[in-house]
């Protein structure tokens, strides 16, 4: 299980060299593409570059790193959950195990019967129960939205 994320990491975090210069880097190289892009009307939008995602490890990451940026949409997916901010249409997600915010909890399974070469299977019907990433409070200030 991972660390708990806590304000010692994220200074560490925030202080780390190379991570800052990473940033500056990918930066200034999203601001160069709009430039050449703009000036260079003639030349087709890129796919593939509609989402930006970053994953964390623990819920108190996540809270941290969402808290204080404004409106976010929160959606859950199979395994995992994430947080998003859209720009036009291109969006930045920060992602989490689901596992870590959320408990995993069977409530009836489903049985496939054998055939010819293959086994009888069981399949677990699954139902999360989680708990807001932040508080209630936090989350309907924010104007986090659930989908």
């Amino acid at each position: 299980m991972s660390p708990s994320f806590n304000q010692e990491q994220r200074m560490t975090r925030v202080l780390d060299e190379a991570e800052a210069e990473r940033k500056i880097v990918f930066i200034e190289g999203l601001r160069n593409m709009a430039n050449f892009l703009e000036s260079n009307p003639d030349l087709p939008v890129p796919y593939g570059m509609e989402f930006f995602s970053v994953w964390v490890h623990t819920k108190d990451e996540i809270a941290e790193l969402v808290r204080g940026k404004g409106k976010w949409d929160k959606q859950a997916a199979e395994s995992y959950m994430y947080f998003r901010k859209t720009f036009g249409p291109i969006n930045y997600d920060i992602n989490i195990s689901r596992d870590q915010v959320c408990e995993r909890v069977v409530v009836g399974q489903t049985v496939i019967p054998a055939r010819p070469a293959t086994p009888e299977q069981v399949i677990d019907k699954i139902e999360w129960k989680c708990t807001p990433v932040l508080d209630h409070e936090v989350d309907e200030a924010l104007g986090v939205e659930q989908s």
